[in-house]
């Protein structure tokens, strides 16, 4: 089957109705529906929503907001490739774990979570095997999606530490928080101040501070560091690009200053690595 051809899976009078296609957007912007999911199986796309832009590699999947309507668009110099799935769901039933429900899935970014990405993978795989029969491609949806949702329990706990008398409230300001540390995480402008990022997640600077600390174990600033960091770490061990590259996909002001953050980061200067150190060091192994 070509990759350019969409699929839309109907699983049944009372089951969801999955519409996949490619996305391949270049300077012009493209939208997407709300609430879908959006997966970067290649290249690097900028992600406009309505007060905030982010820069998504490969392996990270976005959840679009359910109020919004974001724009995708090529990222200077790449060529991104994208899987599409909306889901226009006939049943709410509490039992089907890929049941569209108000706070199933917190829109944002899910990343470094190997059973997300391989979820997605197969997804993939089976939309572009033209023997897949239309049952294998609603199985791997199904599974991606039931993916996501477990690969967000597993941080949902954290909606405890968030104010509310009930768990909608508190689930709906955590997606406040897990909005703004996608911010931090990707966001187009890497030094926007921590105000702006407060004002993304609706909430005054000092309660936003003192909230993402409780929630998330750090502050906002630290997380940005940790997070750009951890991006540099894995684009410098898994892809051949140039020092300059990953300053530009990272959004680090200058070569001189990533290479001060890298060695402050990890004890390890730049350049040992790109000849060759021992990457374990840098894994954390």
């Amino acid at each position: 089957m070509s990759p350019d051809v969409a699929r839309s899976i109907d699983g049944g009078a009372h089951r969801d109705r999955w519409t996949l296609d490619w996305l391949r957007p270049g300077k012009r912007p493209i939208k997407t529906d709300p609430g879908s999911i959006v997966h970067v199986v290649d290249g690097f796309v900028s992600v406009e929503c309505r007060d905030y832009r982010l820069r998504l590699p490969a392996g990270t999947t976005f959840i679009c907001p359910p109020d919004e309507t974001p724009r995708l668009t090529a990222f200077p110099g790449w060529s991104p490739q994208l899987l599409h799935i909306a889901r226009r769901g006939r049943s709410n039933s509490a039992s089907d774990p890929c049941a569209p429900t108000r706070f199933g899935i917190v829109p944002g970014v899910v990343f470094d979570d190997v059973h997300v990405e391989g979820a997605m993978s197969a997804v993939v795989l089976a939309l572009s095997d033209c023997n897949t029969a239309d049952l294998e491609l609603e199985v791997a949806v199904r599974r991606a999606t039931a993916a996501l949702l477990a690969g967000q329990r597993r941080s949902r706990h954290l909606a405890r530490h968030c104010s509310g008398r009930t768990r909608e409230r508190r689930v709906e300001q955590y997606s406040r928080l897990a909005r703004a540390r996608a911010v931090l995480a990707w966001g187009d402008d890497p030094s926007i101040e921590v105000p702006r990022v407060a004002a993304i997640a609706h909430m005054s600077t000092s309660h936003f501070m003192a909230k993402f600390q409780r929630v998330f174990g750090c502050a906002p600033h630290q997380y940005r560091i940790e997070r750009r960091m951890g991006q540099a770490r894995r684009l410098l061990l898994d892809t051949t690009w140039s020092t300059m590259q990953i300053v530009h996909c990272i959004g680090i002001e200058s070569t001189a200053a990533f290479a001060r953050m890298f060695l402050r980061h990890f004890g390890l200067p730049l350049s040992t690595l790109r000849r060759g150190a021992p990457a374990n060091e840098l894994r954390g192994e």
